[in-house]
């Protein structure tokens, strides 16, 4: 394992507050477009995984399972190592922007690729290509999303400016999951010769879209050379893991990073169950209907996670971060609830309500997690002269992908256990149905209270170090 270069400040050197000028709305913008790779590049891939590897090549769900639990391990191992690497960097174009810039032209050609399956694969090795392909994708996203997180929180040193970046982010991130939804619809248009081929064309583009948002950040908003210049004096080497330990016995940031697990595992176990839900029970089979309603409920709950962002930051100012998160939080619960009796074939497009409600939920953590990061990584450069915001971000994104992972690697099996085989078409026992109705509905209800409790002993611990 490599040595880091880690930047010991001397107590006199410390950088003031007023180092960084208010970020311009033209910043906020530039820094918030990586939210479209940054969610494009997590899910576009996996959410046509099924309609397009399972239902039309044959891929068992589990196999498809493995291809997106598979690539998340291996983040985890890659992540520490990335978030050194970038930290110790010194280029011309600063510590973040050069991992940016390779990880978005990556992101984009393997995305692009994967659908590109050759004429009479086995239904076995079309689940093997995607596993190869999602491998090389993710690696691609790790070194875009690690550089990526880091230059967020350090764009400022003052706490409302760093939330204000994350609002910005959060609202990109739902620009990307409305993108998101139209794929499905878009292959199916007439102008192509079937969905799969359809496919092939639309990755093309919604590739070059992650690259775009992979490189606007940079050309946008500049890294501080001042800051650097301070930073670089007095340079001392440390192990990775070395570091790791020492962030993960920030008992603030355990909780932080224990939530973020608790609630993407429990939310991907059952990610898949919804399209099966649309196709065999709400719409009997209807392939177009669901892809309407996906792209209709995706451009409705971007949109509103747009006006959700600025709430946020207006009820964090004036009721506090905790509290915040608790309201935003319970409404989400009330909306998962719903969605067992919402969710129905006399009214399929109730379902659109209750994301509504997931999404405020889901807007406040989003928002308001990345920016405590921030501001735990700032307190720890105070205390012991170390910046290493790219570790911190590292461990960050490390809690996400283990919780993807797990999630992730049992969809296949979850959707296996309530009794859905593919063999049966739309024709799945009423059992299957209501098993899947079921555990889309208490599942992410679970991870969300647990969630809760996280935070609640996280922020306490925050609140009294403060």
């Amino acid at each position: 394992m490599a040595d880091i270069v880690e930047t010991k400040l001397e107590t006199s050197e410390a950088i003031p507050e007023h180092t960084y000028p208010k970020l311009s709305i033209l910043q906020c913008l530039g820094l918030g477009s990586g939210g479209i790779p940054d969610i494009g590049m997590q899910y576009a891939m996996k959410n046509m995984a099924n309609p397009i590897f399972n239902v039309i090549y044959g891929v068992d769900p589990v196999l498809i399972g493995i291809a997106f639990s598979l690539p998340r391990f291996w983040e985890i191992l890659i992540d520490p190592w990335i978030g050194a690497l970038s930290d110790r960097t010194h280029s011309k174009m600063g510590r973040r922007h050069p991992y940016m810039i390779w990880g978005g032209i990556f992101g984009f050609l393997t995305f692009a690729m994967v659908w590109f399956v050759p004429k009479g694969m086995s239904a076995t090795m079309a689940g093997w290509w995607l596993i190869a392909f999602a491998l090389a994708h993710f690696t691609a996203y790790s070194f875009f999303m690690v550089p990526y997180s880091a230059l967020l929180g350090e764009v400022s040193t003052v706490p409302s400016e760093r939330m204000k970046a994350m609002s910005f982010r959060t609202a990109f991130v739902s620009v990307g999951t409305f993108l998101m939804g139209w794929i499905y619809w878009l292959c199916q248009r007439d102008c192509f010769e079937n969905t799969a081929e359809g496919m092939k064309y639309v990755g093309i583009g919604f590739g070059l879209l992650l690259l775009l948002g992979s490189v606007l950040p940079i050309f946008v908003c500049k890294e501080n050379r001042k800051y650097h210049a301070v930073a670089e004096k007095g340079e001392e080497k440390l192990k990775e893991f070395a570091v790791l330990k020492e962030l993960w016995a920030l008992k603030s940031f355990r909780g932080i990073l224990l939530a973020i697990f608790c609630l993407l595992t429990c939310s991907l176990l059952v990610s898949n169950l919804g399209f099966y839900i649309s196709l065999c029970y709400m719409f009997g089979g209807d392939t177009k209907a669901v892809a309407i309603l996906g792209g209709i409920s995706a451009t409705i709950n971007s949109t509103a996670v747009i006006f959700f962002c600025p709430v946020v930051n207006y009820c964090a100012k004036k009721l506090g971060e905790k509290p915040t998160l608790y309201l935003f939080m319970v409404i989400a619960m009330i909306g998962y609830i719903l969605t067992f009796w919402a969710a129905t074939p006399e009214h399929p497009y109730w379902a659109i309500y209750t994301g509504i409600l997931g999404n405020f939920g889901m807007t406040a953590f989003w928002v308001i997690m990345p920016a405590l990061t921030g501001e735990l990584g700032r307190e720890h450069e105070k205390e012991t002269g170390h910046s290493i915001y790219g570790s911190f971000y590292a461990m960050y994104g490390m809690a996400i992908k283990i919780g993807a992972s797990v999630g992730l690697l049992f969809t296949g099996v979850i959707l296996n256990l309530t009794g859905y085989h593919a063999s049966h078409g739309i024709a799945q026992p009423e059992s299957t149905i209501f098993l899947m109705r079921v555990l889309n509905t208490v599942v992410p209800t679970v991870g969300m209270l647990i969630a809760m409790y996280c935070i609640y002993v996280s922020l306490n611990r925050v609140k009294k170090a403060n």
